[in-house]
């Protein structure tokens, strides 16, 4: 899966205890800066390893989140209440058939 050109900024996890550690921190970056982040990590060697982890509490995650990021980033959310047109693409195939048409009605055969 291409993921680079996406525009998603880009969290690697390189062991157990760093997922663990680490998932917070792309959640909490991405509220704060509206920059979508991917977090990944090695799924093989994740899941093939056996180590003891220190869990992480809510308790300790809950003081770095501002109420505001959650409520702006709710407040983008897409809704059927509230509908919004985001972006739209005109591939190729579409867009090149529209200067065809004008030339076939300027000069007509």
């Amino acid at each position: 899966m291409a993921c680079r050109q996406t525009g998603f900024a880009m969290f690697c996890s390189g062991s157990v205890q760093e997922v663990m550690d680490l998932t917070a921190v792309p959640h909490l970056a991405t509220l704060e800066t509206c920059v979508p982040f991917v977090n990944f990590f090695d799924g093989f060697r994740t899941s093939h390893e056996y180590h003891k982890i220190e869990m992480m509490d809510m308790e300790d995650i809950r003081p770095l989140v501002k109420e505001e990021y959650i409520k702006r980033f709710r407040d983008r959310a897409m809704s059927p209440e509230r509908p919004v047109t985001r972006g739209t693409a005109e591939n190729p195939e579409t867009f090149f058939t529209r200067p065809a048409i004008l030339t076939t009605m300027q000069y007509p055969r």
